[in-house]
């Protein structure tokens, strides 16, 4: 008896265990956790619209590990959905061959969220005469994977991007002033009025129409998801220059500026002698 309740007990825990992973991989180009996110009808007051959200495992019933999704991204859902709608939201994501990824608690050691280079061309032309003409390209904070699923369960074949962007900077501002060779500072995006609430933006998809320009190194000043922004620190980001990339540049082109600096002064020297 005993035996065969150690047996029973290794077979349980290795089916807890392949149901704990989560391999998600197919022609989507999606992996990781999946999540349902439902947007239903609040029973207290029908007039209003709820939504909650649902760990999937790999055999697309409910996880038995269950984890929430950041509420700000739960009430972005609820604001773009419709009652009854039903979103697929993925943790992973391989755009262009690089991985990508945004997790609530990924293995449990907390949550990780890339930050990312976006490119893309808003609707309205804000002009860029006070602004600083960036190309196109700001930091952004990947927030998500999603479709919408149909009534059978189905959905579109590619996936949405959901990203916190910055803000357009001024040339006149203050926080464009801060900017260094090695570190630039910027503002997430929020919404007007006193208590401004966090602006997510929908960014081209995953196979097709793709904004995303690849990983870049950035610091939360106040880290984490915030229902309201009263302060410039919340909103403030830190994004560090690539050291593979633009480091080199930099210290090689300061040295070559401190050679040529000390050549003419030795030149000057020579010539006044």
């Amino acid at each position: 008896m005993i035996d065969h309740a150690l047996t029973q007990m290794n077979s349980s825990a290795e089916d807890e265990e392949e149901d704990e992973e989560d391999t998600f991989e197919d022609d989507t180009n999606l992996g990781g956790s999946c999540f349902h996110i439902c947007v239903e009808r609040d029973p207290d007051n029908p007039r209003r619209k709820q939504v909650s959200n649902t760990r999937i495992n790999s055999r697309k019933k409910s996880h038995s590990l269950q984890i929430d999704l950041p509420a700000t991204i739960l009430q972005h859902f609820k604001s773009i959905g419709r009652l009854g709608d039903v979103f697929e939201y993925r943790t992973e994501a391989l755009i262009q061959g690089k991985r990508y990824r945004v997790h609530p608690n990924y293995r449990g050691d907390g949550p990780w969220y890339d930050f990312v280079l976006v490119e893309f061309q808003l609707e309205v032309d804000v002009g860029f005469q006070p602004f600083v003409d960036e190309n196109n390209k700001y930091p952004a904070k990947l927030l998500g994977f999603y479709r919408l699923l149909t009534s059978n369960g189905e959905g579109a074949t590619d996936f949405h991007v959901l990203a916190h962007c910055v803000q357009y900077q001024r040339l006149d501002s203050e926080i464009y002033s801060r900017r260094s060779l090695l570190q630039r500072t910027w503002l997430y995006e929020v919404t007007a009025g006193v208590n401004p609430r966090p602006l997510y933006r929908t960014l081209g998809g995953v196979k097709s129409d793709i904004c995303v320009r690849g990983h870049i190194f950035a610091v939360e000043e106040n880290p984490g998801f915030h229902e309201r922004y009263h302060t410039e620190e919340e909103k403030r980001i830190i994004v560090i220059s690539d050291a593979r990339k633009e480091w080199p540049s930099i210290f090689i082109g300061d040295a070559t500026n401190e050679r040529s600096k000390d050549s003419d002064e030795t030149n000057s020297i020579t010539s006044q002698e």
